[in-house]
């Protein structure tokens, strides 16, 4: 399983199979002043050979916020963050519909960071051990 795309965006939801996405590819955020709290949600479709999607088969996503200097972020108080961690899997297997294609699950994910100075934050989401997903995220003092 990989990622096969990760869309930022200011709003989804998905079930799985189709997403619903406002506000695709926002990729500044503005601030009244730093250090401040920052959001945005991401669309990720993954995917894979139908067989990695079978009942029996596992994977987790991995998320993590990297500040402008390539680090992970920090916590408001300047303790380390946990990654986002997801178990991918699924307790009766997948339907597949046109046979030989690949399974393609959406999701809709919030991320939220404290950021303490402006710059450009990087979104890293991957799946396993796959080379994970880079995605920029500029956030600036003032408003649009």
């Amino acid at each position: 399983m990989q990622v096969d795309w990760v869309v930022t965006c200011r709003y989804a939801e998905s079930d799985g199979s189709v997403a619903t996405i406002v506000g695709a590819g926002i990729d500044v955020l503005y601030v009244a002043d730093f250090p401040h709290e920052v959001g945005i949600m991401v669309a990720v479709r993954l995917s894979a050979p139908f067989e990695e999607v079978s009942a029996d088969q596992g994977h987790q996503l991995i998320g993590r916020i990297l500040g402008p200097d390539g680090a992970a972020v920090r916590a408001r108080d300047g303790s380390a963050v946990a990654p986002l961690e997801l178990d991918l899997h699924t307790t009766t297997g997948a339907s597949q519909l046109v046979p030989g294609w690949l399974a393609t699950p959406l999701h809709a994910i919030g991320l939220q960071w404290w950021a303490p100075h402006e710059g450009t934050y990087t979104i890293e989401i991957g799946v396993d051990d796959e080379e994970p997903t880079l995605t920029p995220v500029h956030v600036l003092e003032g408003s649009t």
